[in-house]
């Protein structure tokens, strides 16, 4: 948790010092300037080089320039670099495809760009990091398929279980939370290739979870302004 958490700390300062814009989760530059890295592609050099994808993260001057908190130490995975030695993977931490992810596929929802935006479920209830599964992760951003909300029908990308069936996530206020996951369908066994991703998985309250605490759709209902600007 304290790993994420320091990432979420970058991610706020960032935004603090860019007039409340965030960093950019899908695209380059981006919060992680990798493209794409998989576990059975395990020479990607995403999966074994900090270099020219971790060190030149827009959020690498504000997290310490520390390599490590990009990664549980509970992640075991391991990546193969040039010189055929195995070593480990770099990165478990993924962002919220909501939170200025990215996303093309937006319908019925306004992703997040600035800290200002996060009306609902506000900054207390956006969850920003979290560790994704180590055959799960293909790119920057989380993937949280909101078809269906509030009863979910689908898992776009897997989150890591690596204590205790639960994970460390930190929201956009601040403050960070061990949270359980309960659902089978949401741990299957580590398989050796990616994970397929996008799967029907109705009634999942592991995914009912995530979307809300990622996003909520647009009404036509306007927010009223608070009470101290009503005359």
């Amino acid at each position: 948790m304290g790993n994420t958490k320091q990432m979420e700390l970058a991610w706020y300062l960032y935004a603090g010092e860019n007039r409340d814009n965030l960093v950019v989760g899908g695209a380059y530059p981006s919060w992680y300037c990798g493209d794409w890295e998989t576990l059975d592609s395990p020479r990607d050099r995403g999966n074994w080089d900090t270099n020219p994808f971790i060190k030149q993260s827009v959020l690498w001057p504000y997290c310490g320039k520390s390599a490590a908190i990009w990664k549980s130490p509970s992640d075991r995975s391991t990546a193969i670099a040039p010189s055929n030695h195995v070593v480990p993977r770099t990165r478990s931490v993924s962002m919220n495809c909501w939170v200025n992810g990215g996303l093309t596929n937006t319908a019925g929802y306004v992703m997040y760009h600035k800290l200002s935006d996060m009306i609902d479920p506000g900054p207390a209830g956006t969850f920003v990091f979290l560790d994704e599964r180590e055959d799960s992760i293909n790119d920057g951003y989380f993937a949280v398929d909101m078809i269906g909300f509030p009863n979910p029908q689908m898992i776009g990308d897997y989150p890591a279980r690596y204590h205790l069936n639960a994970a460390g996530i930190p929201f956009s206020d601040g403050h960070s939370e061990i949270h359980p996951w309960r659902v089978k369908e949401t741990m299957p066994p580590l398989g050796a290739n990616d994970m397929p991703l996008g799967v029907a998985s109705p009634r999942n309250q592991d995914v009912a979870w995530l979307q809300q605490h990622s996003i909520r759709p647009v009404t036509a209902t306007p927010i009223p302004p608070p009470p101290s600007l009503i005359h």
